[in-house]
């Protein structure tokens, strides 16, 4: 297997920066959906991924990435959640919420669907498998 660049590892080390990136800079209203900040989120999930294994010698199981709204509905989250074995079979799990976001950043459609469902869920897949997120 290659040497996992430093920005993967860095990835890992820093789990609790992963999903703070400022979405209201970089995505204009019109391109607030679900779908275009699971793929804004894509690489920085992969990259956890990568590193667990490389790094810590995981075997990565599955997972989920997550847009939550809040309780007071004005705002919501961005999560991941990474289910990794190590190799006596013990289980570790690697997750993060981000900070909130208004729901203003979602558009119309969206921010309805989040209110009435109130958690959306992507399956994270294994990057190197050439599975995209669903």
């Amino acid at each position: 297997m290659k040497e996992m660049p430093g920005k993967m590892i860095k990835s890992v080390e820093k789990f609790s920066d992963l999903l703070h990136k400022n979405l209201i800079i970089e995505f204009n209203k019109e391109k607030n959906t679900f779908e275009a900040i699971a793929k804004h989120y894509e690489a920085d999930c992969d990259a956890v991924i990568l590193a667990a294994i490389a790094r810590e010698r995981l075997l990565f199981i599955g997972g989920s990435f997550t847009i939550e709204i809040t309780e007071d509905e004005q705002h919501f989250l961005v999560g991941m959640e990474a289910f990794f074995q190590k190799t006596d079979g013990e289980w570790v799990v690697k997750k993060n919420k981000s900070s909130k976001y208004p729901i203003e950043l979602l558009i119309l459609d969206d921010r309805r669907a989040l209110k009435q469902e109130r958690r959306i869920a992507y399956e994270l897949t294994h990057p190197e498998k050439g599975e995209q997120h669903d």
